[in-house]
């Protein structure tokens, strides 16, 4: 059981095909990825590794473990692998990748979370559109800005966050 109040899940191909096995009745990929299982992800990132969360740029620096034996890095970043954002037990993010190479997550309203493995540390971006760097802050992906000021005051407590 995961205790974190933020908690980043990841999903591959895999993990999501067992779920369409188990549920054929739900053909929508969004609901599929509301009511999927958590335990079923391949990997889970607690906030515990999160180092800092920049809230301009919407990008969480996170402890990578792989950073000195890159090819132990688990496959789940993957083409079509799912990530779901989960904060104080409510689904806030959900986001599917858009290429391997830049390990990009795309979801359904053009979102975007991008890592980069090749360091110390995994950076996670959860932006809207082109993940190009702008000078514009990027807006927090979930419209309900109750909960973004919830996100943001949890990290401001915690010192990971940057404003």
């Amino acid at each position: 059981m995961n205790n974190s109040q933020f908690t980043i899940y990841i999903f591959t191909n895999e993990d999501i095909n067992h779920e369409i096995d188990d549920k054929p009745h739900i053909t929508d990929p969004n609901i599929l990825l509301a009511t999927i299982d958590l335990e079923r992800a391949a990997y889970v990132i607690p906030e515990s590794a999160i180092i800092a969360y920049d809230w301009p740029e919407q990008t969480f620096k996170i402890t990578n473990p792989w950073h000195d034996r890159l090819r132990e890095t688990p496959f789940f970043m993957h083409e079509g692998s799912k990530a779901i954002v989960v904060f104080q037990q409510q689904r806030i993010m959900i986001g599917s990748l858009l290429s391997e190479d830049t390990a990009r997550f795309i979801a359904p309203e053009e979102t975007a979370l991008y890592s980069s493995f090749r360091q110390d540390h995994i950076f996670y971006s959860f932006r809207y559109g082109s993940v190009l760097q702008t000078a514009q802050a990027y807006p927090f992906l979930n419209p309900d800005p109750i909960i973004a000021e919830a996100v943001k005051a949890h990290f401001r407590q915690l010192g990971k966050l940057i404003e």
